[in-house]
């Protein structure tokens, strides 16, 4: 999506008003980095307040959170279920199936695989382990069977529009 300058300068407006009222994640330091949130958000058709709730901001990197990676992996018509399988305090793992795949594609994430990267650490993973395993699981799954590693994720604009077809 391209913008004018008219409407980077709202935008930015926007940001400083939304950041200044104290409803930013914590993850969101300042107006600028709202800014860039939002105008991320802006090129997936996001609106500010969605961009806010469905992206996150990780050592410096924009990038969708799990709730939203797989909420677009559902979306998808090819998309025939994701499930929830198992979730305890020492893993998860999901189930999804994927119009044209043979079989389910099954993926857990473990208490040790999250030690190992070092996750475990913060007052979040101590507290809600079993959340934070099913989001890891669910978002890591999501990625395996849809583009969205690289950030490739078709708006619903997008994905409406018919594909022109060229005259003969």
């Amino acid at each position: 999506m391209k913008f004018s300058r008219d409407d980077l300068g709202m935008l930015l407006k926007v940001s400083e008003t939304i950041y200044e009222s104290g409803v930013c994640p914590p993850d969101i330091k300042n107006p600028k980095a709202c800014f860039a949130v939002m105008l991320a958000g802006a090129e997936f058709d996001l609106g500010p307040m969605q961009s806010l709730r469905s992206l996150q901001v990780v050592k410096g990197k924009i990038g969708f959170t799990a709730d939203f990676t797989v909420a677009q992996c559902l979306t998808s018509p090819k998309c025939k279920y994701f499930r929830l399988i198992e979730s305890t305090d020492k893993v998860a793992t999901y189930e999804t199936l994927r119009e044209g795949d043979p079989e389910p594609t099954r993926l857990s994430y473990t208490i040790a695989q999250a030690t190992r990267a070092g996750l475990t650490k913060s007052d979040t993973w101590s507290r809600h382990t079993e959340a934070m395993l099913r989001a890891r699981c669910a978002a890591a799954l999501a990625r395996t069977i849809a583009n969205l590693a690289s950030g490739i994720i078709p708006s619903p604009r997008r994905r409406r529009r018919p594909r022109a077809r060229r005259p003969m």
